[in-house]
């Protein structure tokens, strides 16, 4: 399929989706380098061509995580024809899968991770989360941020945000090496005085969304205390996100079903290979060659 190399061709993949240029600005630098007579179009194929060929890379990846015993998962909204589709982001240590679909809706996670998931799922509040697992670590650094929010508009609340601090202090600090019989003494100990706080606070009408909050999730929110190797926040999926998040500011809208394959497959293998220290230029002509 056409006259262009390997190295050529992932060097083309790799300014779009490492450097982050649009297809005409790759077009520039490489004619002006050389009198290539590449257009648009040509980076739109090659990139799809890469795509394709690194496919069972992303399958790889998409199989590692779903073995994984804890995942996190964070997700944005993204544009396709002008139109707000989703962009769905599943991290583990070493494994970053990207997805964007039409809705924000529990069928992403059955697709993603298996209609029958039975590890640890890091995510924020949304209900999409505790309607396919009741396996969940809810996020702190959302629930402090909310709650910090609350404290600068309401002075009811500053005490209850100083109260939510020393509880996530408690939950941060739990490691493997305390005992099993010491965490779920803890784990009681932190759902109480949660209820606790979730009852005092329902007193001020201005409170009453965010104690309904602390009730309604107050397990998953301890979650970790029994299972330390779980982090106590989501901020992994976060960090996750802000690379196509950066994309997405660039080109604005992806152009069609072609645009959203070719994204997920080559940012999820990209930054795959950059977080197990890879050097992706390397990586993809070894694939390319294969």
């Amino acid at each position: 399929e056409g006259n262009l190399g390997n190295n050529l061709q992932a060097q083309i993949a790799l300014m779009k989706y490492e450097d982050r240029l649009p297809h005409r600005k790759i077009v520039q630098t490489l004619n002006r380098q050389c009198p290539l007579g590449l257009t648009p179009s040509t980076i739109l194929e090659v990139t799809n061509r890469v795509a394709k060929k690194v496919a069972p890379e992303y399958n790889k990846i998409k199989q590692v995580i779903r073995n994984s015993p804890n995942v996190y998962s964070d997700e944005t909204g993204h544009k396709v024809q002008g139109r707000k589709y989703w962009l769905w982001g599943i991290v583990i240590k070493l494994a970053v899968l990207f997805v964007i679909r039409k809705r924000r809706c529990r069928e992403v996670l059955d697709e993603l991770l298996g209609e029958k998931y039975n590890g640890i799922i890091s995510c924020d509040g949304w209900s999409t989360y505790s309607s396919y697992s009741n396996n969940l670590q809810r996020c702190w650094a959302h629930l402090l941020r909310e709650a910090e929010y609350l404290a600068e508009k309401h002075e009811s609340a500053k005490l209850f945000y100083a109260e939510l601090k020393e509880i996530y202090l408690m939950v941060d600090k739990v490691t493997e090496e305390d005992s099993l019989e010491m965490r779920k003494e803890l784990y009681e100990k932190c759902i109480l005085q949660m209820e606790r706080l979730a009852l005092k606070m329902n007193a001020y009408a201005e409170l009453r969304k965010f104690a309904g909050t602390l009730k309604n999730g107050k397990e998953h929110f301890f979650t970790r205390i029994l299972h330390p190797f779980v982090e106590s926040t989501n901020n992994r999926a976060e960090r996750a996100l802000r690379e196509p998040i950066v994309q997405r500011k660039i080109i604005g809208t992806l152009r069609n079903e072609k645009g959203i394959k070719i994204t997920e497959v080559l940012l999820s293998v990209f930054m795959t290979w950059r977080m197990r220290g890879l050097n992706t230029y390397d990586e993809l002509r070894r694939v390319l060659s294969s």
